[in-house]
């Protein structure tokens, strides 16, 4: 069982990958391959990291409401994720570099392209706001550093039905984000 630090650091670890890897695929591509989707109903790349946005968005925004609520901890101390949230992360994260589970997106984090008839979205303001995310991620991570992350919850965009301990919520949004990197990918690979 990973502690509450380890859980933290693997959120450092993977917001590091993950900016690495969209850096390295996606940098050199132009606005057409980005936006060039493997079939009608599939998202082109640059709508998987604009739904990322969408729901970083949100989940940033929970968290940091969250924060003044957390008790102090011990670094140590066993981490044990929720049952909600150890079940949404198991469903949402690759397995093997294959999107297992597939899932239906809420309408309001769909791409802006898919929500309203003839919007464009462009690709550099797109990488600029994932990467101000991950930044926050990572402060956010390191923040948290002797705070007990199990100790409020945030909303998800389930609605208050559905909450997530604040650790759950920061793994889950990493699944999230490898899961749609992932897509992104494979949406080029198959254009």
């Amino acid at each position: 069982m990973k502690t509450q630090n380890q859980a933290l650091q693997s959120v450092l670890d993977s917001v590091s990958e993950q900016r690495k890897l969209v850096q390295e695929t996606f940098y050199y591509l132009d606005e057409e391959q980005l936006t060039k989707k493997p079939t009608q109903e599939k998202w082109s790349a640059l709508q998987c990291m604009e739904h990322l946005n969408l729901c970083n968005l949100h989940y940033l925004t929970e968290i940091k409401k969250a924060l003044p609520n957390l008790k102090s901890g011990d670094k140590d101390k066993a981490y044990k994720k929720g049952l909600i949230g150890g079940y949404m992360i198991k469903s949402m994260a690759p397995k093997n570099g294959t999107i297992t589970n597939p899932m239906k997106t809420f309408k309001n984090v769909r791409p802006l392209t898919e929500r309203e008839e003839g919007a464009t979205v462009k690709a550099q303001p797109t990488f600029t706001d994932f990467f101000a995310d991950l930044d926050e991620y990572e402060k956010i991570a390191k923040e948290l550093e002797g705070k007990d992350i199990q100790s409020a919850k945030v909303i998800s965009l389930i609605g208050p039905l559905v909450k997530f301990k604040v650790g759950d919520a920061l793994l889950f949004m990493m699944a999230h984000n490898d899961r749609h990197i992932l897509q992104a990918i494979n949406a080029l690979q198959s254009t």
